[in-house]
């Protein structure tokens, strides 16, 4: 399966289904199945009082890229970058994904670009 690896807590917001455009300063042609790798460091964070970290060097989930198109300032709040200004949209891209289904968290380290993982390699969660 073609593979990305994102930062948290981006990565986390797309697998909570409240990210639904990620944005990248290239595009693909690739469209279907994704999976979804959180890179970069752990990310301390605190929600209501409590203090989780979310995770990095592992697979997350997949998602389906539906398109890939110039990003647009209307896109922002989908992309959870509402504080950004909207001069900083051009010439960037909007990555849209749906449907985020959670995989098992085995390690996996990320590369740059897109990458394959073999299917065999991906769990998902059955629920």
């Amino acid at each position: 399966m073609k593979t990305l690896a994102i930062r948290q807590p981006w990565v986390s917001l797309i697998a909570e289904g409240d990210k639904t455009i990620e944005v990248r300063s290239w595009l693909t042609t690739h469209r279907g199945p994704l999976l979804l790798v959180a890179s970069g460091k752990p990310l301390q964070v605190d929600i209501d009082g409590h203090r989780y970290t979310l995770p990095a060097g592992c697979q997350v989930c997949t998602v389906e890229l539906v398109d890939c198109r110039p990003l647009t300032t209307a896109d922002l709040h989908a992309a959870c970058l509402d504080d950004v200004p909207d001069f900083a949209v051009s010439g960037q891209w909007a990555w849209v994904l749906r449907n985020p289904r959670n995989v098992i968290g085995v390690p996996h380290r990320g590369r740059l670009r897109l990458y394959e993982t073999p299917d065999s390699e991906i769990t998902p969660v059955t629920e």
